[in-house]
């Protein structure tokens, strides 16, 4: 089958949403056939070989497509700021392999970053001009990850046991923030009869991981769609989405004695292994040790995906700011910050522009929101291991690309 650029010229969003669907596929399959038999080992599943190479797969196949067709934009451009702050970054990633206590999987783990960065940016920068674009792949992806996590939970789920652990199949926390994605993406349709459903099943999903910071960052990110687009509405829509929102607000607290216990229990904040008292898991002790880990290496780190040897508690920094830090030193950290506050901020400000471009702008600052706000407790910040870590490193790719000014 010949799939077809867009009217634009350029990359055909049904590739980018086959792309961004056949990475669960990719990892699902692996997790199928070579589950995880010790589950305090889950959180390293795709860290194996076969997960490494499925990996490898699912993020390299687009890139095969996108060198052969023509992806010429002349009048879209990044910005040169921009720019130099991601030339830095993956400078700095380079500079750590030579420290690295693992310097061919810093190198494998760097060449999978460059390469996902850089058909990210080439659909960025083909979609720039019609937002559109990347609403058809949105909504090609949604339903598409949706079935695939509906036929997931179905063979691992075991009752008891958070999906994900029931086999040792994979991380409960990779799988919400897959259904995250789910979740943002099904806000690309139009009609409530079509995402509503999709949103319905894929957080009944997130409870089942029990997975807190995607179950969190989802209501974050459905509040910046919902804000976002409720500037473009007319004055009796705005009226009745606040007095909706303030509805909502009031009930919630005259009845919170009724949903209270249930958010306490599904966030654990009294576990006595997950809950404050605990750290949160472990993670503050883990902060501050991976905290330590920097202060020792301030330059250039230990090696891009390397900080996790250096850890004498746990297995992983559980913050994605800290791990990268640690990873590439303190100018690498500083370049993608720039870079992703960057996107952030000009994000924000395409809210300002027409309804129709106001649609997708909401949910791509809805996936940097989050992507930010999940930075604080998953391992990686700048991740290519979900289609929800791409999609953030998309969003802010797009909003670091402009038009380029007439000669």
């Amino acid at each position: 089958m010949i799939v077809k650029k867009n009217r634009l010229g350029g990359a055909s969003p049904i590739v980018c949403g086959l792309w961004l669907a056949t990475m669960f596929t990719v990892v699902m399959l692996n997790a199928v056939f070579h589950p995880v038999k010790n589950l305090a080992a889950v959180g390293q599943a795709t860290d194996t070989l076969s997960g490494t190479v499925a990996l490898l797969v699912a993020v390299v196949w687009p890139a095969v497509y996108l060198f052969f067709i023509s992806g010429r934009q002349p009048a879209i451009r990044m910005r040169w700021s921009s720019g130099i702050a991601l030339a830095c970054f993956l400078l700095f990633c380079l500079c750590s392999i030579a420290v690295s206590p693992g310097p061919a999987m810093s190198a494998a783990y760097l060449l999978l970053t460059v390469v996902t960065v850089w058909v990210c940016y080439r659909f960025a920068r083909d979609f720039y001009a019609s937002p559109e674009q990347m609403a058809v792949a949105f909504r090609l992806y949604a339903p598409l990850v949706t079935l695939q996590l509906v036929l997931f939970s179905y063979l691992e789920y075991v009752p008891g046991y958070r999906l994900g652990e029931g086999k040792g199949m994979m991380e409960p926390a990779s799988i919400g923030l897959n259904a995250l994605s789910g979740v943002l993406a099904s806000m690309a349709y139009r009609s409530n009869l079509v995402r509503l459903p999709l949103i319905a099943i894929l957080l009944v999903i997130i409870y089942l991981t029990e997975s807190r910071a995607p179950a969190l960052a989802v209501l974050l990110g459905l509040a910046v769609v919902f804000f976002g687009r409720l500037k473009h509405q007319h004055a009796g829509r705005k009226l009745a989405g606040i007095l909706l929102v303030m509805l909502g607000c009031g009930l919630a607290l005259v009845f919170h004695e009724a949903w209270l216990p249930h958010a306490e229990r599904f966030l654990a904040l009294n576990d006595e292994h997950r809950g404050l008292a605990a750290g949160g898991s472990g993670r503050l002790l883990i902060w501050r040790e991976t905290w330590q880990v920097f202060l020792d290496h301030p330059l250039f780190g230990v090696g891009y995906r390397m900080h996790e040897g250096f850890l004498r508690i746990g297995t992983s920094s559980h913050n994605g700011y800290l791990s990268l830090l640690a990873e590439i030193g303190i100018f690498g950290f500083m370049a993608a910050m720039f870079l992703i506050l960057g996107g952030l901020m000009r994000s924000a400000l395409a809210m300002g522009m027409n309804a129709e471009s106001t649609r997708v702008q909401s949910i791509l600052l809805a996936f940097i929101v989050s992507g930010l706000f999940v930075g604080i407790f998953e391992r990686f910040l700048v991740n290519t291991g979900n289609a929800f870590s791409v999609v953030f490193l998309l969003a802010v790719l797009w909003h670091v690309l402009e038009r380029r000014r007439p000669a």
